[in-house]
């Protein structure tokens, strides 16, 4: 791996002391043993060695061959069999391949879950097998670094197992040789069973969270910071599992399982605060993806939720069987429950991330204090109008909803939360919002709404149905080769019969690539392997950083477009005052009036289905959670009403925070709104409408945008 000159600069700036080497006598040393040759005291391996006699009374010589483990130098040695010979204390030790930079450092992980990035990938034989291996064949590839009096080198060995010169028996003398070869053989193959196993699946868990924020980080380019503190959030989830880390081993076939210790933790949880804590016992596999979201909210950084989803789903990040980038060693020796914890049994759904990210930030609060700040709502909000494509004037009406609801866009993290609503997700909260601002300034009914002065939003009317036809259209749009990214999971056994060519070699690569297991060498069973040499599988082409990030722009870039043409799509229409209306003034409809809530999907209109469609989409959840979140938000703006008419009535001082601390109860009941809540004008009889007993309509006119 480097040149005699490197490893003799290597070598005098190394401590080779005493303890690097062990003195033996000439006659104990063995063939594929280890020796001290040469002037420069180059450690070496024993290739050859005979014994013979100059005389009668002569002493015995010993004619050592060896070649030096690190450069492949050929050196030969005689010496007296009873002369002791300085033997070298190799080490060696395998790390899986993560990367190679530019400049041909290799990014490795030790045991630890740490990096190690000190390695230097040098011209020659081994260079050319590891980026066969690791870049052109894309193959997860493990790195052995062999250690002798303070210099190092490495080989690789990737799941083709590329065997080097010193792979076999490196380290072993006479004839225990195939003896000890067996008795590894037999050790890799042994299931680790209590906190072994544990300690194992920790892991192998870090190694996936690792993988995850390095994805995000030179893929997504997100700032190296994510992986810093992504770092110091597992450490402090792992100080709650120092207890079973610790723990002795069980005797007999009991091991520490994972469901088993769920169990215990989540029966202490239960008797503690009266409720099952899920988060409590073991990590889970979408935590991983909640951990790298909750350093993105340190960071303050506006990616969304939904971006994560997908790049899961699209597997930009791991996740989507994760167990197969473990590597070979840690899997091998994994019992089947943690195996089964990180593998994906079923599809990661929108839902299932926010409470993941809200049970951790609640663990998070509770056992170390630590908050997770509110969403960069700002600038989320502005993606959010770019990828549905509405016009900005709906930015400061989101913004006066958000001061009127007290709505800070945070994780709830108060007991008081029973079950996963809505409102204890920032991000559908965020959406809720802006769904209502729409439904104010732009309706998706068909009914006619004059403004009355040309400073309101409602000046400009929407073109819904040129907005449904570009939505439509993207949907439509079927990608260039094969099946789009990230669908493959979702195909049925009945939806082969409807697929063109390319679509099945798409999904077929996906599936040899997910789910074929790839022989390792001398491990193949020779009838097996016959059967297999007659379906030959071609080598994939490994996904490549460029793609993705051509994929985000040209995303990114459409979206654009899309806002552009709804802004160029807006129509003008004149505004018409009261002067003007005159005794015809009950015919006209003002914006906000005929304000209609909507309780299921069934009673959506087609354009209001295809909307809360795409923003349910954009918010990582559900048409059903949306609509009760877009109810919940109608509630809270119907209690901000009944105040301040009362405080207007009454002349007391408007407290709206008093209100909705106490309204609470109210604010679960104004759920059931009517479906159609219309609006009066509420200036001329204030005073009439709040003493009558049919006042459960809404006045969305009233409410300052």
């Amino acid at each position: 791996m480097a040149d005699d000159a490197q490893h003799e600069h290597t070598f005098e700036s190394a401590s080779a002391g005493a303890s690097d080497t062990t003195p033996t006598q000439c006659s104990t040393l063995r063939k594929n043993g280890h020796v001290i040759m040469g002037k420069e005291r180059r450690p070496c391996k024993i290739v050859d060695m005979s014994t013979s006699k100059t005389g009668k009374h002569g002493h015995a010589k010993v004619h050592l061959t060896g070649i030096d483990i690190f450069t492949g130098k050929k050196y030969e040695e005689l010496s007296p069999s009873t002369h002791n010979m300085e033997v070298p204390k190799v080490t060696r030790k395998e790390y899986p391949l993560l990367d190679i930079s530019a400049d041909n450092y290799l990014s490795l992980m030790d045991e630890g879950g740490n990096p190690k990035e000190d390695v230097k990938l040098e011209d020659g034989e081994v260079k050319d097998k590891i980026t066969k291996l690791f870049i052109e064949q894309g193959k997860d590839t493990n790195v052995v670094i062999l250690t002798a009096m303070g210099m190092q080198n490495g080989h690789d060995q990737g799941e083709g197992q590329i065997v080097g010169e010193d792979e076999a028996d490196w380290g072993t003398q006479g004839r225990i040789v195939r003896k000890k070869v067996e008795r590894i053989r037999d050790k890799t193959q042994k299931v680790y069973k209590g906190s072994r196993a544990y300690r194992l699946f920790i892991q192998a868990y870090q190694f996936i969270l690792w993988k995850q924020c390095y994805s995000l980080i030179h893929e997504k380019d997100l700032p190296p910071e994510l992986w810093t503190i992504v770092r110091d959030l597992w450490t402090l989830r792992l100080s709650k599992l120092l207890h079973r880390l610790e723990s002795p081993d069980r005797v007999g076939s009991e091991s520490q399982t994972l469901s088993s210790g769920e169990e215990r933790d989540e029966d202490h949880t239960r008797r503690a605060s009266g409720r099952t804590d899920k988060v409590i016992g073991s990590p889970k596999l979408i935590e991983t993806i909640a951990l790298c979201y909750m350093g993105i909210l340190l960071l303050r950084l506006p990616v969304r939720l939904q971006e994560l989803y997908r790049w899961a789903k699209e597997e930009h990040i791991l996740y989507i069987r994760a167990i197969r980038r473990v590597p070979t060693d840690i899997r091998e020796k994994l019992p089947g429950e943690y195996h089964e914890a990180l593998d994906t049994t079923v599809m990661l759904q929108p839902q299932d991330l926010h409470g993941a990210v809200s049970d951790l930030g609640s663990l998070y609060h509770r056992a170390f204090g630590l908050s997770l700040p509110p969403l960069n709502y700002e600038i989320l909000l502005y993606k959010y109008i770019t990828y549905l494509a509405l016009p900005l004037e709906i930015f400061p009406a989101v913004q006066g909803l958000a001061q009127l609801t007290r709505s800070d866009f945070r994780y709830s993290i108060t007991k008081e939360i029973r079950r996963r609503q809505g409102s204890a997700f920032p991000e559908i909260v965020l959406m809720s919002l802006l769904v209502v601002a729409v439904k104010l300034l732009y309706p998706v009914d068909e009914a006619q709404r004059q403004p009355q002065s040309l400073h309101e939003p409602a000046i400009q009317q929407m073109d819904w149905l040129s907005w449904k036809r570009r939505r439509q259209d993207l949907a439509k749009n079927p990608p260039k080769t094969g099946l789009a990214r990230g669908s493959e999971i979702e195909v049925r056994d009945t939806d082969v019969f409807k697929m063109s060519q390319q679509e099945l070699d798409s999904y077929m690569n996906w599936y040899q690539k997910t789910w074929v297991k790839e022989p390792r060498a001398g491990l193949e069973d020779s009838v097996n392997k016959d059967i297999l040499d007659m379906f030959p599988l071609h080598s994939l082409e490994p996904s490549g950083t460029l793609r993705s990030m051509q994929r985000e722009h040209e995303l990114e870039g459409a979206a654009i477009q899309r806002a552009h043409s709804t802004t160029h799509s807006l129509e003008f229409q004149g505004p018409i005052t009261d002067d003007e209306v005159g005794d015809q003034e009950a015919n006209i409809k003002r914006p906000g009036e005929e304000y209609k809530s909507y309780r299921s999907e069934e009673e959506l209109p087609d354009i209001a289905k295809v909307f809360f469609r795409a923003a349910a989409e954009i918010a990582c959840t559900s048409v059903k959670n949306l609509i009760l979140a877009v109810l919940q938000a109608e509630a809270k703006m119907a209690t901000w009403k009944r105040a301040k008419r009362r405080a207007e009535v009454t002349g007391n001082e408007f407290d709206l925070d008093a209100e909705m601390r106490g309204g609470r109860a109210a604010s679960r009941m104004e759920m059931h709104v009517p479906q159609e809540m219309e609006a009066t004008n509420i200036r001329s009889n204030l005073v009439q409408r709040e003493e009558s007993e049919e006042d459960s309509d809404v006045d969305m006119q009233m409410i300052s945008l």
